[in-house]
């Protein structure tokens, strides 16, 4: 039997048996102002399946200057 968590940080967010709920609330927590800038994870059985972390800045090489 599966056994689905979504944490973000320290907090549980879901606790269950649904994967489908699971996955949905995984996926809001991704969209919601408090989740943004905590990391959040989707674990089935204990072991870690996705994990959105915190939005970081990603500045892409100026391929002119190089």
């Amino acid at each position: 039997m599966n056994r689905y968590r979504v944490r973000a940080d320290k907090r549980l967010l879901y606790r269950g048996k649904n994967g489908e709920k699971a996955r949905k609330v995984f996926l809001e927590a991704g969209h919601k102002a408090e989740y943004v800038q905590v990391r959040t994870v989707l674990l089935l059985n204990g072991k870690i399946q996705a994990i959105l972390g915190p939005k970081a800045g990603f500045v892409r090489p100026n391929s002119e200057e190089t």
